[in-house]
């Protein structure tokens, strides 16, 4: 079995991050082990010396509802900070914005479908003045969206919004023994 250890440089870290419980990343080597047959990829170790004394720690691989997840909170935040800014993003700018983030334009999009689905972000009106060519309304948090009086922080369903189920039928039906008339 062949075993790699790579010294990894805060100067050009590449996609990976070294674990948050180990003291002083910047003299990090990481550990990568050959995949055996029939199993999975094994995961990083990242080792430090201080001195005579080593630590370690193995690299968790996130899973992708994991990282979906995440991308969608950090999106919410992105727009809640630029939003108290008085930056009011549409989809258009938001593509534009993707790559600051450190999103891909595919993943910034279904975040933020995400994001409209679940409720987390509405889209609201601009003021007449501030519309501009296509520009009619921007993306905005919930718990910011009363601020720009569109809807309520906090919603609650009202009592039962429902009709009684053993309401009786509607009048035409009560003529002719429940038939309805063919239209003329």
């Amino acid at each position: 079995m062949v075993a790699v250890l790579q010294p990894w440089s805060t100067s050009e870290p590449g996609k990976l991050t070294p674990p948050p419980q180990l003291n002083n990343p910047m003299t990090a080597v990481i550990l990568s082990r050959a995949k055996g047959t029939y199993c999975r990829p094994q995961p990083l170790i990242w080792i430090v010396r201080d001195g005579f004394q080593f630590e370690y720690a193995v690299n968790q691989p996130i899973s992708a509802i994991e990282s979906r997840l995440a991308q969608v909170d950090q999106l919410e935040r992105f727009l809640f900070s630029q939003t108290n800014d008085s930056r009011k993003h549409t989809r258009k700018t938001l593509d534009d914005a993707y790559d600051g983030i450190g999103l891909t334009r595919l993943h910034g999009r279904g975040a933020l479908n995400e994001l409209l689905v679940s409720g987390r972000v509405v889209e609201v009106a601009l003021q007449k003045k501030e519309k501009q060519g296509g520009k009619k309304s921007f993306f905005c948090p919930v718990d910011l969206a009363a601020s720009f009086g569109e809807v309520e922080g906090k919603t609650e369903v009202a009592g039962d919004y429902l009709a009684d189920p053993s309401t009786s039928p509607p009048p035409y039906r009560e003529l002719n023994g429940g038939e309805v008339a063919a239209p003329l």
